[in-house]
């Protein structure tokens, strides 16, 4: 039918109440800005989620799809043993996606895994986006190290296959923002981590998103992110389309940018 939600979201594992516990207060904005766009999601009832994360298995030289019949996944590396997800691939779509990429217009490379266990950065958004939907179907998508202009074709391919498909797909690039805002992030502080923030958020804001594209790839390293490449996705999926862009909520309380952003359609 076509595709009918974009949006950015982070993927702490602090989200997670049995994970964050305290710590999660310090996330209420991020917290109830995905429970709004749970609700948007749930309102606009899509079949299939594409769910692009960064930590999911990367092939330096193509794109990743995962296909494998049931997705679980579980907290225990972050201390939760009662928290899991789980949900359906969407099989049919995983085809059409790597036929499109075999024999379409569009020259990128994109290769099959079958991992039934997925990452934070898939189940984390899972969590706060299906309690309402819960027979959508999910398509996990890995980044790769190719170029990013490469990542912009692998998403106008992406917003194809949706165009062409007969379900309501939306695509949620997860992804966090720099991890080097302060000292007690994980990096240190730099100040190429607040001009990659500011640099995102402004050109959301303004709907220049191909400020984002152009970022020095200097800025990008040292800002100890990990949003940019499913960002890059995500803004080659919206080419072409008529769409309004917003920042639901922006934090940094642990010296990493956690931002919710959406881009409804026109």
């Amino acid at each position: 039918m076509s595709l009918v939600f974009v949006g950015i979201v982070p993927h702490p594992p602090f989200l997670i109440p049995e994970i964050g516990k305290e710590k999660a207060e310090k996330l209420q904005k991020t917290r109830e800005s995905m429970e709004e766009m749970e609700g948007d999601l749930y309102v606009l009832q899509p079949d299939t989620l594409f769910v692009i994360s960064p930590h999911s298995p990367i092939s330096p030289e193509s794109f990743s799809l995962n296909l494998a019949t049931h997705f679980e996944s579980k907290f225990e590396e972050f201390g939760d043993q009662q928290t899991k997800c789980e949900i359906n691939c969407d099989m049919q779509l995983v085809s059409q996606i790597k036929e499109a990429a075999d024999y379409g217009d569009v020259d990128v490379p994109v290769n099959i895994i079958t991992e039934p266990k997925v990452d934070h950065g898939v189940c984390i958004p899972l969590f706060y986006l299906t309690q309402h939907i819960p027979n959508v179907k999910i398509v996990p998508i890995s980044v790769s190290q190719l170029s990013p202009e490469k990542h912009l074709e692998f998403g106008q391919l992406l917003r194809n296959v949706a165009l062409e498909s007969n379900k309501r797909i939306a695509i949620i690039a997860s992804g966090d923002l720099s991890h080097s805002l302060s000292e007690e992030s994980e990096h240190g502080m730099t100040p190429q981590g607040k001009t990659f923030d500011e640099t995102v958020k402004k050109a959301i804001k303004n709907k220049s998103l191909s400020d984002i594209v152009k970022l020095n790839p200097e800025i990008v390293e040292k800002a100890h992110e990990c949003g940019y490449r499913p960002m890059l996705i995500l803004i080659g999926a919206l080419e072409g389309s008529h769409y309004e862009s917003k920042i639901d909520s922006y934090e940094a309380p642990f010296g990493t940018g956690y931002m919710v952003a959406q881009f409804p359609f026109q």
